[in-house]
């Protein structure tokens, strides 16, 4: 079995430390960058997103400003992880959370409900279009986030891209930046599974078998032997996304974003 160490930079200072210890290390500088700023009634809020699974290794540290409403937060993790075709998405409480909140007054916002714009599509989503505890688009983070408060994200509802997002710290405080990225998983050394070198390509149709993953050279010769080799290359990511649908990368830190180029190890046991 094949354990890919889940490692982060943080924006702050540079230092590479593993995903659970890079929470504590970024609230210490966030506390100092705190220190002197007019708290007021303005609210931040430290959040970690990861894959739906608990064994992916995949995560996002992100500081957000209260004032920053889901829209935004949802087009942000679009951008960096899983835009590809334009799929739906939605922000979800958790069950226990869920008879806390009454979003009404969310959905009667926008003058211009259930109005179709020019190319046909609806401006703003109707109560009956809401799952239960589903979180209108229009919400700032404020209003939900507490310390602890874990959250569910769905990208996709045939090809289904499900991630996990829990607020770590809160902070009296301003940002200049809606949604600032403190810190993201380094790429992973994904191996050939046919010669055991640095992979860079997935060949979908075979990725559920033992033979998905290829370094270039051993991509050419799968290519021979399989007819559907054409249609279902994708590159490798570094997205919880990887592999699925049209999903061939990001548009924020594209430079985080490629196949592995770092100079830790794999653990194998």
């Amino acid at each position: 079995m094949i354990l890919y160490r889940s490692i982060g930079t943080c924006l702050y200072c540079n230092e590479t430390l593993g995903q659970k210890e890079l929470k504590t290390h970024l609230n210490k500088h966030i506390a100092v960058l705190d220190e002197d700023k007019n708290t007021n009634d303005k609210l931040s809020f430290l959040i970690k997103v990861t894959g739906e699974y608990k064994d992916d290794p995949h995560f996002l540290y992100l500081l957000v400003d209260g004032d920053t409403e889901f829209d935004l937060l949802d087009s942000f993790l679009r951008e960096i992880w899983l835009e590809c075709c334009g799929h739906m998405s939605s922000f979800s409480l958790n069950k226990k959370d869920i008879s806390q909140f009454n979003f009404d007054k969310y959905l009667d916002l926008d003058s211009n409900a259930n109005e179709e714009d020019e190319d046909g599509d609806d401006d703003y989503y109707g109560s009956s279009d809401l799952f239960p505890g589903e979180i209108p688009f229009n919400v700032p983070v404020k209003d939900v986030l507490i310390k602890g408060r874990k959250l569910s994200y769905t990208y996709d509802y045939g090809s289904t891209t499900s991630l996990n997002i829990i607020t770590e710290y809160v902070y009296k405080a301003e940002r200049k930046e809606f949604i600032e990225l403190l810190s993201r998983n380094k790429d992973f050394n994904y191996r050939c599974d046919v010669c055991k070198e640095t992979a860079f390509l997935i060949c979908t149709f075979h990725s559920y078998s033992d033979q998905g993953l290829f370094c270039m050279k051993c991509a050419k010769k799968h290519k021979k032997t399989c007819s559907d080799f054409s249609d279902f290359e994708m590159p490798i990511v570094n997205s919880p996304r990887m592999g699925v649908c049209a999903y061939s990368g990001g548009s924020i830190d594209t430079k985080g974003d490629g196949p592995w180029q770092g100079k830790y190890e794999m653990e194998e046991e």
